[in-house]
């Protein structure tokens, strides 16, 4: 793949994920955000509103072509919950990292900050001199926010709903983004619109990572049209990622898939257990 022009950058990334070995000082990263991990799980039961994903199957909401996608409902979901099951595991948190590291990413953007585990491998790139995550519900913000706080002091969190959010802070990157980030509201539609949102932002070969591209049937659609759209020059299929890579007038790379080697999901395969209640 490197040979028929995958942009190096991206070699310690793929070569992580085939083999799960990382350096002494990014493994000091995950140690360190792992921590920040455990200490969520350790205060159980507390709970927090999150928005609600769509459920495998779904379809997608307005297709017309001027709409902004709605969010999903408000839940209530407790801590351990969104610790080990929402937020991105540590083998697929050092990937992020490593791909901020390898791309040498100094902007970085996120759409869906949820708990901040996220956020914190992304901002911990040395780098990163900049990282906004925004994320709708008040309640992940701040705790995102709390969790960021002890990994980097370049970054920040906005309490908004994705449009909104994005509305106020893309005017903000004069110097463009080198790495997005995109995890929230998993459907077609809102992942398109999303995405050329934020195209006229982005410099010449950002990085643009799209989150559970396999979770669901239209989100696989989606990531089809990722492929298809002109000035993305080239995708990778890594599983629960699809990496695009921005290079308008580039040659295109193609689509590769790397999916089989890595922590896979078909359609409806990433089932969560059900969202324990409240203790009695």
């Amino acid at each position: 793949m490197l040979d028929q022009g995958l942009p190096e950058s991206l070699r310690d990334p793929l070569l992580f994920l085939l083999t799960k070995r990382l350096s002494a000082e990014d493994g000091s990263v995950v140690r360190r955000v792992e921590t920040i991990r455990a200490r969520m799980r350790a205060r159980g039961d507390d709970r927090v509103r999150a928005y609600r994903s769509p459920e495998p199957g779904s379809a997608g909401i307005d297709t017309s072509p001027t709409a902004r996608p709605e969010p999903g409902e408000l839940r209530t979901i407790p801590l351990h919950w969104i610790a080990r099951w929402v937020s991105v595991p540590a083998y697929w948190g050092s990937f992020l990292h490593l791909c901020a590291r390898a791309t040498r990413a100094g902007t970085i953007l996120e759409l869906g900050g949820c708990a901040g585990i996220s956020g914190c491998y992304l901002a911990s790139s040395p780098t990163c001199t900049r990282f906004v995550t925004i994320e709708g519900s008040s309640d992940l913000a701040g705790l995102a926010g709390s969790n960021l706080r002890q990994i980097a002091d370049h970054a920040v969190v906005v309490n908004s709903l994705f449009d909104a959010g994005l509305d106020q802070i893309l005017p903000t990157f004069a110097d463009g983004l080198d790495l997005v980030h995109i995890d929230g509201q998993h459907e077609k539609v809102a992942t398109l619109h999303y995405l050329e949102r934020l195209i006229p932002h982005l410099n010449p070969g950002a990085l643009v990572v799209f989150d559970d591209i396999h979770w669901t049937d239209d989100m696989l659609g989606a990531w089809g049209a990722v492929g298809r759209r002109p000035g993305i020059a080239s995708t990778v299929d890594v599983g629960r990622f699809g990496l695009a890579i921005w290079g308008p007038g580039a040659a295109r790379f193609g689509q590769h898939s790397l999916a089989r080697f890595a922590d896979f999901w078909g359609p409806g395969q990433r089932q969560f257990p059900d969202i324990p209640g409240p203790p009695h």
